[in-house]
């Protein structure tokens, strides 16, 4: 065989060990390629229409790769709701789910080792639209005009008052009927005072970005200890207590439920309505298993369900402080406490110079705007 047939020969040879090499290497990237579209899946609500809190909500994983899924996990606020070695129909109560925009996490494990994950948000609002109050004013107590308050008490006959703003914060008590200051103390320049409230006779109070919480005692309001603390805005804004957690606001539309003892977060809760999540919860108060909540910047308390989040009702105290009753700047409604002689919500603002001792009204067919 002469020279040029053996290099015509070699060249054939070579070219074809280099397409089917090519071809092969083709096959097995196609081959991964499509594996790797069995491993995706999509996620399918079953519930038809709005779902509402205390539904059940169904989800369905729909795979092309069914008999290669070794484990489903579902969550959500990262909490595992569900855990499954297959494929199926899935209910969850959106009672432990928790109301308001809630963001479904799925991921799925797979026998050749791979995994993916999926998410679809949801919002599940309250069935019924919350009650509305208007008020009557039963008295009025003088307030400190200076005073930006931030957060309000009343304890064994005192008024416990909280206020803000850099260089100008303090921590004081005071006598409803006078407003005559019986003692108090001033935060450092660096710290912005926000809401306070007194647990087990000491005094809680949140400090605006600086992410403190300072405890004094409640008699003689020497500072007794302080804690870090960190939420969604990492910011401090309204606080109170029930009978075993400290309850704090951020401007965000979560509560958070703390261990007094440390200031760990033990519970955090999302507060919606029949519309929407409810953000900017400020200033809190916490009576009879009723949480209240001024919402920043509206003249509106709202009366939340501290098990659920939803907001059984709103109060609405639009021009409870008249244009003639204005003798200097003002802000906005903030402050609330009861007053447990009476019974009775108090309520005031930043820079407001009275406080209103009201009564609730129930009114029917207005919406907060």
């Amino acid at each position: 065989m002469n020279s040029l047939n053996k290099i015509k020969k070699f060249t054939f040879f070579f070219a074809t060990a280099f397409l089917f090499a090519c071809n092969n290497e083709d096959s097995e990237t196609e081959k991964l390629k499509e594996l790797a579209l069995q491993n995706n899946f999509n996620i399918e609500f079953l519930n038809q229409g709005q779902v509402f809190f205390g539904d059940t909500l169904q989800i369905k994983i729909v795979s092309k790769n069914e008999l290669n899924i070794q484990e489903i996990n579902i969550f959500s606020d990262n909490q595992l709701l569900k855990k499954s070695e297959k494929s199926e129909l899935f209910f969850l109560d959106t009672k432990q789910l928790g109301g308001g925009e809630k963001q479904i996490v799925i991921f799925v494990k797979y026998k050749d080792g791979k995994e993916k994950s999926e998410t679809k948000n949801i919002i599940v609002l309250r069935k019924n639209a919350p009650e509305l109050y208007t008020f009557e004013v039963i008295k009025t107590y003088p307030h400190d005009a200076t005073s930006y308050t931030q957060g309000l008490e009343f304890y064994k006959n005192s008024l416990i008052e909280g206020t803000g703003n850099y260089n100008q914060s303090k921590l004081r008590k005071e006598i409803l009927i006078n407003g005559k200051i019986e003692k108090e103390i001033k935060l450092d320049s660096q710290f912005f005072g926000e809401g306070i409230t007194v647990f087990d006779n000491k005094i809680y109070q949140l400090t605006y970005k600086e992410k403190k919480v300072f405890v004094y005692n409640v008699n003689t309001l020497e500072k007794l200890n302080e804690f870090d603390f960190t939420s969604e805005t990492n910011e401090g804004w309204g606080l109170t207590h029930n009978d075993t957690s400290l309850i704090f606001s951020d401007g965000s539309a979560f509560i958070y439920f703390c261990n007094p003892a440390t200031f760990k977060i033990t519970k955090k809760l999302k507060v919606f309505d029949q519309l929407k999540d409810v953000a900017m919860l400020n200033e809190l108060e916490y009576h009879n298993g009723k949480l209240f909540a001024n919402i920043y910047g509206q003249p509106f308390i709202a009366e939340i369900n501290p098990s659920t989040g939803e907001v059984n009702a709103y109060i609405n105290l639009t021009n409870i402080l008249k244009p003639e009753e204005i003798k200097s700047k003002i802000d906005v409604l903030n402050g609330i406490a009861i007053n447990n002689i009476t019974g009775n919500l108090l309520v005031t603002g930043k820079w407001w110079p009275l406080i209103f001792e009201i009564k609730l009204k129930k009114i029917e067919n207005t919406k907060p705007s």
